[in-house]
């Protein structure tokens, strides 16, 4: 007795196995004498008051995991380490709903003082990830003015000069009050184009702070380096004479 190539249940166009099926249909004859799935009846969990569906020797799956857990389908009563007022306790849980939040927080903190060198070092291959890399140039490229307020405030607490919170406010009325013009050579500067100088550098302890912030181009400010003020205007006078002279 020859059979077809594919399988003789209607709809069905898996190759045949055996006898005319495919592999389901024929693990379902040998199984329940038939291709067609019984009907399943729907089973509730036995535990008094609960309407979940069964998923393991009558119970559902949260009556099933505290019977795995504690031995017993009924929570039991334990005590929550933080606030110390018992609670319904539901496996391995140690605080009650209220400290959960605070519990979970203390845990990662304990877990990440435990495990210093995995969490460093997973913290730093996740930084060197292309899409965190990209994420972290288009924020940094949306907010110029935040990450270099927030780099000067950096190195003059490294250099213990003390670091102030300089708004927007302030850097507007500091530019505005110079003419909106650069102090060292006067080019006209907007909120773009503007770079701001510390009056005394943070290298040599000054702060980073509105009394020490002037308004200046990008080429007078990278000129001017590690020098104050007066020096500034010192060795540029002699260089512009200089030039001049030759």
């Amino acid at each position: 007795m020859s059979y077809p190539s594919i399988c003789t249940v209607d709809g069905c166009e898996s190759d045949v196995l055996a006898k005319g099926l495919c592999s389901v249909h024929y693990g379902r004859m040998r199984k329940y004498g038939t291709t067609e799935l019984p009907a399943r009846e729907i089973s509730l969990c036995e535990v008094d008051g609960c309407d979940s569906v069964v998923r393991c020797k009558g119970l559902c799956g949260k009556h099933y995991q505290r019977f795995k857990t504690t031995g017993s389908v009924e929570p039991t009563l334990g005590v929550c380490e933080i606030c110390g007022k018992p609670y319904a306790s539901h496996g391995k849980s140690k605080w009650c709903d209220t400290c959960k939040p605070v519990g979970e927080q203390r845990y990662q903190h304990a877990w990440y003082l435990n495990n210093l060198d995995h969490a460093t070092k997973y913290a730093k291959e996740r930084a060197r990830r292309p899409e965190v890399v990209a994420r972290r140039q288009e924020w940094m490229d949306e907010n110029r003015p935040s990450v270099r307020q927030w780099t000067h405030r950096r190195r003059a607490r490294i250099r213990g000069g003390g670091a102030f919170v300089v708004s927007a406010r302030d850097y507007a009325r500091c530019l505005s009050r110079c003419g909106d013009a650069c102090v060292y050579c006067g080019v006209a500067l907007d909120v773009t184009t503007v770079t701001w100088d510390h009056v005394v550098p943070l290298f040599r302890g000054g702060r980073h702070s509105i009394g020490n912030l002037l308004p200046a181009c990008k080429s007078c400010n990278s000129s001017k380096r590690c020098k104050t003020y007066l020096e500034f205007r010192v060795w540029r006078s002699r260089v512009l004479s200089t030039a001049k002279a030759a």
